[in-house]
């Protein structure tokens, strides 16, 4: 294992809005499965911030596969102790791989550690670090276990994640596509040069609208001079596919790097996918390659969302005649007019606060999700109203109906002195907020 750079995360998300990604996630069907679970956490935060990208690939003679691993964690999951006038986190990272049988396939330990000179950067650091592993596996359906340290508070976390061997496929082949980024590379000489990275936490769009990836083609019979024709496309959220590229040439080396770029800016939010298709010249077979990724766009940015759906979801927290007026606002001032709507609501007088417009929207999908799938904002739930509201109850108590009495759900907000009794009189999953009687009245 080798560490590979120390970098700015892709973007850095409010608490809110992270969550929202993970639910527009599994709101199109693309999200991790569900067996890549964290199976134990005790560090800082949960769950910790690993991301992970698994590149099949060959070696320099573009003979012999090898799977890649990319790991990229952050500092903010690990205790930092004063150290000679600086702080430092010490720490440790293990990979295992076991086979379907549960043999340990390979094994690879790193200990690392990160000095900063001062406590704020402990706490507010939006940097990672970058790991390397490359593995010789066997072809199949493997388990990884992701371990993380912390050396400093005797703590750990372990990841389980499923790893997919392909067989290789002809004389021609394809690696995996790569998530990177163009960053500046430290030389062996000490010179620093433009580059390209991995970026396994890359999410697109709104701050990062630049997608570069990576992949290789390889001949080991280079002399031969094969030639193939590949294409690159993505596909997005509505099963739309797009070309990026598609080039016809002669492989004439043993391993040919091939890169790429895709402007996100304009893409609308969500899933995508990027599909590599390898055909070789005068062959029976074609190679595809394939990987997932996402993209976030501001959700106050009205070229991704319907401005009549946007006002119907903020009189929620909008009294009837601000929304009005919000309404009436012609087209081309709508952008500002809404922007100053939530301008209005931060205290610091800056133009909108990023984390209150994560929370809301979070929420709003959350309610959605959970209390009544609807499409709009109007038709959410007590329920889905009173979250949205208030947020995550502290606690929820539900209660046994007797034979042909309704089911209960009380939600306790402990910090506000509240307790909200919610009641379905027919058992069909419509509850309504019966205790205190005035509460929704009062806040819409």
């Amino acid at each position: 294992m080798a560490r590979m750079s120390m970098h700015r995360r892709s973007r850095p998300l409010a608490p809110g809005i992270a969550t929202l990604l993970l639910v527009l996630a599994a709101a199109v069907g693309s999200a991790p499965r569900a067996q890549d679970v964290w199976v134990k956490n005790e560090l800082r935060n949960s769950p910790p911030s690993l991301f992970l990208q698994q590149w099949s690939a060959r070696d320099d003679a573009g003979r012999d596969p090898l799977t890649i691993f990319f790991l990229e964690i952050s500092p903010l999951d690990f205790v930092f102790t004063p150290d000679g006038g600086q702080f430092v986190a010490r720490f440790a990272v293990e990979v295992a791989i076991y086979d379907d049988r549960d043999d340990l396939l390979e094994r690879r330990q790193l200990v690392d550690s990160i000095r900063v000179d001062g406590y704020a950067a402990t706490v507010s650091a939006d940097w990672n670090r970058l790991y390397r592993i490359a593995l010789p596996l066997p072809v199949g359906e493997h388990r990884m276990l992701t371990r993380l340290v912390d050396r400093n508070a005797e703590k750990e976390a372990i990841h389980r994640s499923y790893v997919a061997v392909a067989p290789p496929l002809g004389p021609l082949g394809a690696s995996d596509i790569l998530m990177a980024r163009r960053d500046e590379i430290l030389e062996a000489d000490g010179d620093r040069g433009a580059g390209v990275m991995p970026f396994p936490a890359a999410v697109y769009g709104a701050d990062l609208s630049d997608l570069f990836c990576y992949f290789e083609l390889y001949n080991p019979d280079r002399h031969r001079g094969d030639s193939l024709t590949y294409r690159l496309t993505y596909i997005d959220p509505d099963g739309a596919q797009t070309v990026i590229r598609e080039r016809a040439m002669r492989c004439a080396v043993s391993r040919q790097p091939v890169l790429n770029s895709l402007d996100t800016g304009n893409l609308a939010p969500g899933a995508y996918r990027l599909l590599l298709e390898v055909r070789p010249h005068g062959g029976i077979y074609r190679l595809e390659r394939d990987q997932t990724f996402f993209v976030y766009q501001n959700p106050l940015d009205l070229r991704f969302v319907d401005f009549d759906e946007m006002v119907t979801v903020l009189r929620l927290i909008g009294d009837d005649s601000e929304i009005d007026a919000l309404a009436a606002v012609p087209p081309e001032d709508r952008q500002s007019a809404l922007l100053d709507f939530w301008a209005r609501r931060n205290p610091a007088g800056d133009g909108p606060d990023p984390d209150m417009v994560g929370e809301f929207y979070h929420r709003v999908a959350v309610a959605r999700r959970q209390y009544g799938q609807t499409s709009a904002a109007a038709e959410l739930s007590d329920r889905g109203k009173i979250y949205v509201m208030l947020g995550k109850p502290d606690a929820v108590e539900q209660k046994e109906p007797d034979t042909f009495g309704p089911q209960v759900e009380i939600w306790h907000y402990r910090e506000r002195g509240l307790q909200l009794v919610f009641q379905d009189d027919f058992g069909v999953g419509r509850f309504r907020l019966v205790t205190p009687p005035h509460l929704l009245t009062n806040l819409f």
